[in-house]
Parts: structure tokens; sequence; C-alpha cells
């Protein structure tokens, strides 16, 4: 299911697979944000970084603070010093997919 979900955003994302979402000839900047107890350095994760990186995205992953115990103070401090505010715009998207594992 995590691999279903994951390549359903991803084919939103990519120019041509949704007339809706197709932007203009401006680059797209993309920022990898993952979720808790995780890496940028997961396989889905480095992924959909090289796809959008043959896209010609701008593409921005990172490794969070403390990633197994979380502030979001700090995570949210930690984002506002790596992501430039002044520039967001239509063609700019913040991407933070958690996967959730089943526990047997």
């Amino acid at each position: 299911m995590a691999q279903w979900l994951l390549q359903s955003v991803a084919a939103r994302l990519f120019t041509g697979s949704n007339p809706v979402l197709r932007l203009k000839n401006k680059m797209k900047k993309a920022y990898l944000i993952h979720g808790w107890g995780s890496s940028s350095k997961e396989p889905w994760f480095m992924w959909l970084e090289r796809e959008l990186g043959k896209r010609r995205w701008e593409v921005h992953a990172f490794d969070m603070l403390y990633t197994n115990h979380p502030k979001i103070e700090e995570w949210v401090e930690y984002l506002e010093d790596r992501i430039d505010l002044e520039n967001l715009d239509e063609n700019t998207f913040l991407l933070s997919i958690v996967l959730v594992h089943k526990l047997c």
C-alpha cells in the first residue's frame, strides 16, 4: 500500500501526468522531508529524489534532527533555516511522506 501511495503522489508531481497540475516552464523545486524515525537514505526517498532530478527539478532532501525523538519546535526551526521562504511559489513543493509499517 505504501508503494501505491508513493507512486500516486509522484504521478501527480511529474510534468504531463496531470493537466490540472501542469505548470509553466519555470523550474520546479521540491523539499523532501522524511518522517519520524526515518532518513533521506530510505530507498523510496532516494528514488523520488532521482526521479525528480531526471525531470530537472531542483531537489533538497533533509535529514531531520533527533529523528527518533523529534520535537516540533526544533524541526520547524531547522526547516526555516534551510528552506528559501522568500521564493516559495506555485512551483515549490514541500513533500513529507510517512510510511506506516504494519507490526505483527
